[in-house]
């Protein structure tokens, strides 16, 4: 057991206790100021003899904080699929009724997502069952201009040509392999 562990322990374990004690107070007045000084005296005698169920304590906070994320995080995905499925200025492929649906968020001036383009062009072709979102996300729009070029241009090849063109043009960008400030106004308008 690492200190910050210990620590962490104790204090939930000395909230839970404070808690525990304001409350029984503020409900009833079954215990005396001395007889609830002595539960907390026990209760961290008790502690420090079995310090085990500070990290017991512990881990069930942490496990329940991690549900409750996980819980938000959920609401939130489940929200924004709502609103996704809904746009129709999002570009995207594949049925539309799809059994699974797949939202990548991107940049073209992005490495990462540069790395990622033939892999998902590979799990595209193997899956047409599937609906794929084209987030347009140029974050490194205030660093590189072509970004934000690269970006519209493809919004504009969907609205103007339809799913076909944009993912044509969308792999196209990527097939370059050009990235990080290497694409240029030229290859995106070509």
């Amino acid at each position: 057991m690492n200190i910050k562990t210990a620590l962490i322990a104790v204090a939930v374990s000395s909230c839970m206790l404070t808690s525990t004690l304001g409350q029984a107070s503020e409900h009833s007045s079954v215990f005396t100021p001395e007889q609830e000084k002595r539960i907390g005296e026990i209760a961290a005698d008790y502690m420090r003899v079995h310090p085990d169920i500070l990290i017991q304590m512990s881990e069930k906070l942490q496990a329940e904080q991690q549900e409750r994320e996980s819980r938000e995080l959920k609401s939130a995905a489940l929200a924004q699929q709502a609103r996704i499925l809904s746009d129709k200025n999002i570009p995207s492929w594949g049925p539309a009724e799809g059994t699974v649906m797949v939202v990548e968020f991107f940049d073209y001036q992005c490495i990462w997502c540069s790395r990622l383009a033939p892999e998902l062009e590979k799990v595209m072709k193997a899956n047409t069952n599937v609906r794929y979102y084209f987030m347009e996300w140029p974050v490194f729009g205030s660093r590189w201009p072509e970004s934000l070029l690269a970006a519209k241009t493809g919004l504009q090849v969907w609205k103007e040509k339809g799913a076909e063109a944009y993912l044509t043009y969308h792999n196209n960008i990527y097939g370059t392999g050009l990235n990080e400030g290497r694409l240029t106004q030229e290859i995106i308008e070509k």
